[in-house]
Order: structure tokens, then C-alpha cells, then sequence
């Protein structure tokens, strides 16, 4: 199960104009160790593609929606 489909990673992305920055990364509210964890477990952190900086971000849960489930 992917950590979107698990409720963990709200959205991601990568920005186009950025040489030094691979993207970022929205998790739902979770400790920060518990973040820093999935992130450090990611592929492309562990072969050196990226080097992660975590942020803690206070908004409103409507600004980030949620993946709507598709019934098969």
C-alpha cells in the first residue's frame, strides 16, 4: 500500500526550476520523527538523489485535499 493510499502523504511534487531541489512533499499530521523516518527510507534519499529538509507547516486541512477513493 502506497503512503498515500495509507492517509500518510498528502501531496508531492517536483519543482520545475529549482537545480539544487528535488520537490516536496505534504504528510498529514504526524510526528515528526515519524516523517523524517518515511523520508529517510525513501529511495532516491538513500541512493544521494536528496537530501531531505523537514518543515513544519500550520495550515488549514482543506488546502491540502485528500486523495478521493476510487471504487474498483
Amino acid at each position: 500500500m502506497s503512503l498515500i493510499e495509507e492517509g500518510k502523504l498528502r501531496s508531492f511534487g517536483f519543482w520545475a526550476d529549482a537545480t539544487d531541489k528535488l520537490g516536496v512533499l505534504v504528510y498529514a499530521a504526524t510526528p515528526l520523527d515519524d516523517a523524517r523516518r518515511v523520508v529517510e527510507d525513501d529511495p532516491l534519499v538513500k541512493d544521494g538523489w536528496g537530501k531531505p529538509a523537514m518543515h513544519v507547516w500550520y495550515v488549514v486541512d482543506e488546502a491540502v485535499p485528500r486523495r478521493k477513493r476510487v471504487s474498483p
